[in-house]
């Protein structure tokens, strides 16, 4: 990674990363794939800025550059109810949060009630994550809580 420091500031003038660039992928992802994501930090903003509008030259070729949302492991996408991202940067398809069809959750209706895009005494839960008796954000589910435990685990 020192080396990509090093490129940085030899391919584009005026360009200073500070810190040590890592990768965002793990390595068993990076022997399978031919590109991968580098998180380098510029020492400001202006700095920053220009890269994105500009790219970077690494060694000659030319990398798209884009701003890092740093998001916990445990935030929850209202979208598609995973984990580890926001609706503003999801790619997948929309999930009901409470009975995990493929719809989203504003379009979630009942069949015995007018209700819509809310729950219902008729509800039957159904989590799109654990496939549990409860909603996708209930806070005892079993992928939550395997996230939480691995986080807790991999930071000790």
């Amino acid at each position: 990674m020192e080396l990509v420091i090093d490129k940085v500031r030899t391919f584009n003038k005026g360009l200073n990363p500070i810190g040590t660039p890592y990768w965002l992928s793990s390595p068993e992802n990076r022997a399978i794939h031919r590109s991968g994501s580098v998180v380098v930090a510029f020492a400001t903003a202006e700095e920053a800025s220009r890269a994105i509008r500009h790219r970077l030259y690494i060694a000659g070729i030319s990398v798209r550059v884009e701003k890092l949302y740093s998001t916990a492991s445990t935030t929850q996408c209202s979208k598609c109810q995973g984990f580890g991202h926001l609706e503003n940067y999801c790619k997948r398809e929309p999930i009901c949060k409470l009975c995990g069809e493929k719809h989203a959750t504003q379009q979630h209706a009942c069949r015995a009630c007018s209700t819509k895009g809310t729950r219902c005494l008729h509800l039957v839960p159904k989590c799109a994550n654990c496939k549990g008796a409860h909603t996708a954000d209930n806070k005892a589910c079993k992928v939550l809580i395997a996230i939480r435990t691995t986080k807790a685990t991999t930071h000790l």
